[in-house]
């Protein structure tokens, strides 16, 4: 069973992003130091902001050769979270009330971070 919030996410996937194969690699040690680079990229700028890697890289399984990593806040914080990664990451590649996203690529590997809405984050 879904929820509404994974619900919300699949029906907003783009064609690209919906029709691309799924590849899985196996686990490699260095997905955790490219996320670790990542965290101490984001608290370079940001460093109250408390970020959990989901997914497979964590839990040393083998996964898509991507890192999710996620914050959480309240939405009246988004524009101030928006314009702080943004000076590493670029412009996010999804904003909508209950989350900002951004993708990137960094050493061969799909970095999602995304901050989400403390509410909506269920």
């Amino acid at each position: 069973m879904l929820t509404t919030r994974q619900k919300e996410y699949i029906n907003n996937l783009s064609t690209e992003v919906a029709s691309k194969p799924v590849v899985i690699y196996p686990w490699e040690e260095n997905g955790l130091d490219v996320a670790e680079s990542v965290i101490k990229d984001i608290h370079s700028i940001e460093p109250n902001l408390e970020v959990f890697l989901m997914g497979s890289t964590p839990l040393k399984i083998a996964g898509q050769k991507d890192i999710d990593m996620t914050s959480v806040d309240s939405a009246s914080k988004f524009e101030f979270h928006k314009e702080k990664p943004g000076r590493i990451f670029g412009k996010p590649s999804v904003e909508n009330e209950s989350s900002i996203v951004w993708h990137f690529i960094k050493n061969g590997y799909e970095i999602g971070f995304y901050i989400v809405d403390s509410i909506k984050s269920d």
